[in-house]
């Protein structure tokens, strides 16, 4: 009687190290296609950055190209009061699109934060991941 029951025991040990053993690949394979996501964001991330640094050069370049225009349109004719008119907008435009590409910074900031934070979990949980692994081969008969 003792011995079945041991037996059964056995069993269901041999039964639960290997379902803890597929919980484990499934950890991990979940956690290197986190990581993977991440990295992918993490590149889109930069191109972002690169690309945001890219329209503030232009919008400074455009800003300090329409106050020279602006200038010179003054000093040709205080008469083409359409045309100043046009570069006034255009520097309310200017401002409201560095405003945007301030807003997209902040956000890719924010982005490219969480991404971290969820690259440091992720490590965590394949740390904690591999040190299950190590319990359950230590119980292997």
């Amino acid at each position: 009687m003792v011995a079945n029951e041991i037996k059964a025991l056995s069993t269901q040990t041999n039964e639960a190290t290997e379902d803890i053993k597929e919980k484990i690949k499934g950890i991990e394979q979940t956690s290197e296609i986190t990581i993977s996501s991440i990295e992918k964001l993490s590149q889109i991330t930069e191109t972002i950055d690169d690309i945001v640094s890219k329209i503030a050069v232009a919008i400074d370049e455009q800003a300090v190209t329409t106050t020279d225009l602006s200038e010179k349109v003054s000093n040709i004719s205080h008469g083409l009061n359409d045309i100043n008119e046009n570069a006034a907008e255009i520097a309310t435009v200017s401002g409201k699109m560095a405003d945007d590409i301030g807003s997209i910074n902040a956000r890719s900031s924010k982005m490219s934060t969480k991404s971290m934070d969820v690259l440091k979990k992720s490590e965590g949980l394949k740390d904690l991941s591999h040190n299950l692994k190590a319990l359950v081969d230590r119980f292997k008969f």
